[in-house]
């Protein structure tokens, strides 16, 4: 059984954890006689059925698969799972939540999933770190991390959990790939690169950014962006005058991946990006988690039928500008 296998096969009844977890929920809340609790509660009773049929689908792949092995792949898939339920649960206490704000057994449930969350991925990035997926053996705790309420109340914050948790499965399934890559042929590419080392030029055509609160300044002005096809701030304090300053920049013609998750950026940051005559090859620009973004995500019950289109603010930047690809994401 190769790593990867051995992995899936531990991760893959996630789905069908979450799924049985998921109708617990439902059925605890269901005596309700709030109003709008119980309108929530039959909306995720809809999303179930869909559920039902893809934790159907997970149990058949794995029973191609055998049982895991023991090994750190298999203790991996593990901690993967877990967290991945954790999330898919989370979500859904979040929509509850929703609608029932001040209902203490669902704030107690949203903390402890928030809770498993977090443990579950340091767990997985202490296992990880034993194979050959060590360099992205961060990748789901950073991504719980950058989201920072795991136990919102309004419906913004629960899109960006439910956003969350499909990110999280997505992650984890893609984990078994790298898993059964020879050490030499993981990529490195994409590594965390400090703003010394950027400036300095040592980046790949890809840099992912940490460490550079107090010097986005620096960097947006640098020829070291010469080179760069993609670039990820997230979450390191961007502001609207930095946006302002890199859309002016001509070292940034090449740039097609943008990634400005969490940072304070409003409708003036975003502007120049769809102004700027040197963005001309953007193709993708995640702005979640900022005060303004120009793209909402749409989702149907199933939670995996989704599509992102331009809001009112985007298409009046398109009108004003022309057609901008970054504003209409594939999923």
């Amino acid at each position: 059984m190769s790593p990867g296998t051995a992995y899936l096969a531990a991760y893959l009844p996630w789905r069908r954890i979450a799924h049985r977890e998921r109708v617990a929920l439902v059925e605890r809340n269901a005596a309700t006689v709030d109003p709008q609790l119980k309108h929530a509660i039959d909306f995720l009773r809809k999303g179930l059925v869909i559920e039902e049929k893809l934790a159907a689908e997970a149990d058949k792949k794995l029973a191609g698969l055998g049982a895991p092995d023991g090994s750190p792949a298999a203790k991996a898939g593990e901690h993967a799972r877990d967290a991945a339920v954790a999330a898919a649960v989370a979500a859904d206490v979040a929509y509850l939540r929703c609608a029932a704000p001040n209902n203490p057994d669902l704030a107690n449930q949203a903390h402890a999933r928030a809770q498993q969350m977090k443990d579950a991925a340091a767990r997985l990035t202490q296992v990880l770190a034993q194979t050959n997926a060590q360099n992205f053996s961060t990748a789901i705790a950073d991504l719980i991390a950058a989201r920072r309420d795991l136990e919102p109340t309004e419906t913004a914050g629960y899109r960006q959990l439910n956003e969350l948790a499909a990110k999280v499965a997505d992650w984890g399934e893609a984990m078994a790939q790298h898993l059964d890559k020879a050490p030499a042929a993981t990529s490195t590419k994409d590594a965390a690169i400090d703003a010394d080392a950027l400036l300095a030029g040592r980046a790949s055509t890809r840099a992912k950014v940490r460490g550079a609160k107090g010097r986005i300044a620096e960097i947006v002005r640098s020829s070291a962006l010469a080179k760069l096809e993609a670039l990820d701030l997230d979450d390191q304090g961007v502001t609207d005058d930095d946006l302002i300053a890199l859309a002016a920049s001509p070292h940034v013609r090449h740039l097609r991946q943008l990634d400005l998750r969490y940072n304070p950026i409003s409708a003036r940051g975003i502007e120049a990006l769809a102004a700027s005559p040197h963005l001309k090859a953007l193709e993708m620009v995640n702005l979640d988690g900022n005060p303004a973004d120009p793209v909402d995500r749409l989702e149907y019950y199933d939670e995996t039928n989704t599509h992102r289109v331009p809001t009112a603010a985007g298409k009046a930047l398109e009108a004003k500008y022309g057609p901008l690809r970054w504003l209409h994401p594939a999923s």
